[in-house]
């Protein structure tokens, strides 16, 4: 992250109060690689890796949840003093515009994390029902 990156991000946790929520790259690399990865073999990921991945994906994807609600009370509270009986119209444009954007992309890194942990989860679960065919064949024994 650059210098400007830096700057942004400790206004906006001055003037909020909090320092934005962020989907890390590490984490979306990490699904990337999960879900690009085989199947089945020596080289597939474990059943506890994809768990693990999954439980800190949903963690990241609560936090911007989190955020989005933050932000959506900052908008209101800002619209609240534009529309009360002593407007303060001075920096409103700017700040509405300015939440509105974070609001925006909070939205669109959530919805693209969901996406990943979805499939990831679609992953997880077939694992899981061929993990418990084999460990059910291996009861049995061969039919």
């Amino acid at each position: 992250m650059g210098r400007l990156a830096h700057t942004v991000l400790a206004a906006g946790a001055r003037y909020f109060g909090f320092a934005p929520t962020r989907v890390t790259p590490p984490m979306l690399t990490q699904l990337d690689e999960l879900l690009n990865a085989p199947t089945t073999g020596a080289s597939a990921p474990s059943l506890e890796r994809l768990e693990d991945t999954l439980t800190d994906g949903y963690a990241q994807a609560l936090a911007l949840e989190g955020e989005c609600l933050r932000l959506e009370r900052q908008l209101a509270k800002v619209v609240q003093t534009v529309a009360g009986p002593d407007p303060d119209v001075s920096n409103a444009a700017e700040e509405i515009s300015t939440i509105t954007k974070r609001i925006a992309r909070a939205e669109a890194e959530l919805t693209s994390l969901r996406d990943r942990l979805g499939s990831l989860q679609d992953r997880t679960r077939s694992m899981r029902r061929a993990q418990r065919a084999d460990l059910l064949q291996a009861t049995l024994g061969p039919s």
